[in-house]
């Protein structure tokens, strides 16, 4: 599946333009088409479970999609998610013999409380380190902000690089073509000044 996906990446034009929100869609309407063959299994188990199956497996190409489409348009390796997939259970099931820590689980309830235990940690970490992102001038976006409208030699100021940080923080894209954008009506901003 990984190399039927990386193909229609490279040659497909559909593939190639269609939106991570766009995949997304098809992934949540295949979603629901499982939901309903499950129903149906467990309604009758003597049932043929190929539309199960064939439905389970537009799931995974789904799921390889979305992943192929987020990594192109948010420049990353496709690759990363998987090996980050795979440590997030790897952390979160500390009682696996293979990886864990000792911990012991010895029942559904164990193991889902465990689950939930090593997430709740996690979760603060991530906002104590978020938290420290947004007070730290060094890491903060405003300052990552600062440094891109240097890049392109504009000038923002306070306001104008709060004003993209916000935009940003809110999920609204600066890339470069943004920045040009701005730099152009900065500079007629400061001629008509």
């Amino acid at each position: 599946m990984e190399n039927l996906v990386k193909e229609l990446g490279e040659d497909c034009p559909w593939t190639k333009e269609v939106s991570p929100t766009v995949m997304l869609g098809w992934l949540k309407s295949e979603c629901k088409e499982v939901a309903s063959e499950i129903r149906e299994a467990i309604k009758n188990p003597s049932s043929n479970l190929t539309s199960l199956k064939s439905e389970l497996g537009d799931i995974l190409f789904d799921a390889h999609m979305l992943n192929s489409i987020c990594s192109r348009t948010f420049s990353f390796p496709p690759t990363e998610t998987f090996e980050m997939g795979c440590k997030k259970v790897e952390r979160r099931t500390p009682y696996m013999k293979s990886w864990g820590d000792g911990r012991n689980a010895e029942t559904m309830e164990e193991a889902e409380r465990i689950w939930q235990e090593v997430k709740r940690m996690e979760k603060k970490e991530e906002e104590t380190v978020r938290a420290e992102d947004e007070t730290s001038p060094s890491t903060g976006i405003q300052s990552k902000i600062s440094n891109m409208c240097s890049n392109f030699d504009l000038d923002c100021g306070t306001n104008g690089t709060l004003l993209i940080a916000s935009a940003w923080a809110a999920g609204v894209g600066c890339g470069v073509l943004g920045f040009r954008y701005l730099q152009i009506h900065a500079a007629s901003a400061k001629s008509a000044a």
